[in-house]
């Protein structure tokens, strides 16, 4: 009886010798794969039945994190992404992994070691072409901005579609803003937060061209720190898995991101170590990084 159960035993062995990052690893490259391929989801899992199965057992392993949020117009908007139905409308986001990426408490280590080697030389490259980037809490400036999203993107492409039209951002959340040298915007980008945890809500390039390609590895980084600063630790992407294009998982591979589990903690917490969080220390942060705010401190929520 024994040896029957030996090579379950076995197998359970290889499974629990591989890390958390494999796991995530797996699940990260089928759908990165599974997009490349422009096949039916079902077609892909048929034709690719070790890649599948690997998935399948990565997903089974994923790192799990829980959410503890308040009851602010932040942290709903952080609720409402973790909970959209992905997969024909029968998971979660939180439950099919969303692409997460941790902040350091010491910003000053996100660009550290070997695999960021190209974060650092696309932001080497950004700020040697004029690259610069400001906080934007002007309302008035906020809806420019907007118009111009809108002009660039058209309304048929899947962003759109999406129902996304942005209007209700306009004097919500923290607004980093890229520009080029001629001061034209290069990318908006705008992250909900609250306590531990923000999301991605917009995070668009208004053009196709190497500059604005540069700027979206540099305006990450400047994220990063101001998020950071704000104690904030996991980043979340509001795209789903089986909605990411594949050139979005190269881009988020080289950011760090990387596939979790997240459940939202049913108790409630009401910001970071228990008080509200406003941007008064972000505002001190944007002044001596060279980024500019037109107006004085407006709370990101």
């Amino acid at each position: 009886m024994l040896i029957s159960f030996a090579p379950i035993a076995l197998v359970l062995r290889r499974i629990n010798s591989f890390d958390d990052e494999y796991w995530s690893g797996c699940v990260a490259d089928f759908w990165k794969k599974h997009k490349e391929s422009n096949l039916r989801i079902r077609y892909f899992i048929i034709t690719n039945l070790i890649l599948s199965l690997r998935a399948f057992i990565g997903h089974v392993f994923l790192p799990r994190l829980t959410a503890k949020l308040s009851s602010c117009e932040s942290a709903q908007e952080i609720k409402d992404a973790l909970g959209r139905k992905t997969i024909f409308g029968l998971l979660t986001l939180g439950f099919l992994g969303a692409c997460v990426l941790p902040i350091p408490a010491n910003s000053m280590n996100y660009s550290e070691g070997s695999s960021k080697q190209t974060l650092r030389r696309k932001v080497r490259a950004a700020r040697k072409a004029g690259v610069t980037w400001r906080s934007v809490t002007d309302r008035a400036e906020q809806i420019v901005l907007i118009n111009k999203l809108h002009n660039f993107v058209p309304s048929k492409t899947r962003i759109r579609l999406e129902g996304n039209d942005w209007s209700d951002v306009i004097g919500k959340y923290l607004w980093t803003v890229g520009f080029g040298p001629d001061g034209e915007p290069l990318l908006i980008a705008i992250t909900p937060y609250d306590g531990e945890w923000a999301t991605l809500h917009l995070f668009v390039t208004l053009g196709e061209t190497k500059i604005h390609s540069d700027a979206r590895y540099y305006i990450t980084q400047v994220i990063v720190e101001r998020l950071s600063n704000l104690g904030v630790r996991h980043l979340i992407n509001t795209d789903s898995a089986d909605n990411l294009p594949a050139g979005l998982w190269h881009f988020q591979k080289m950011l760090g991101f990387r596939v979790v589990r997240v459940r939202i903690a049913r108790n409630r917490s009401y910001g970071y170590f228990g008080k509200p969080i406003t941007t008064l220390s972000d505002e001190k942060f944007v002044q001596n990084r060279n980024g500019t705010s037109r107006t004085g401190v407006l709370r990101a929520r």
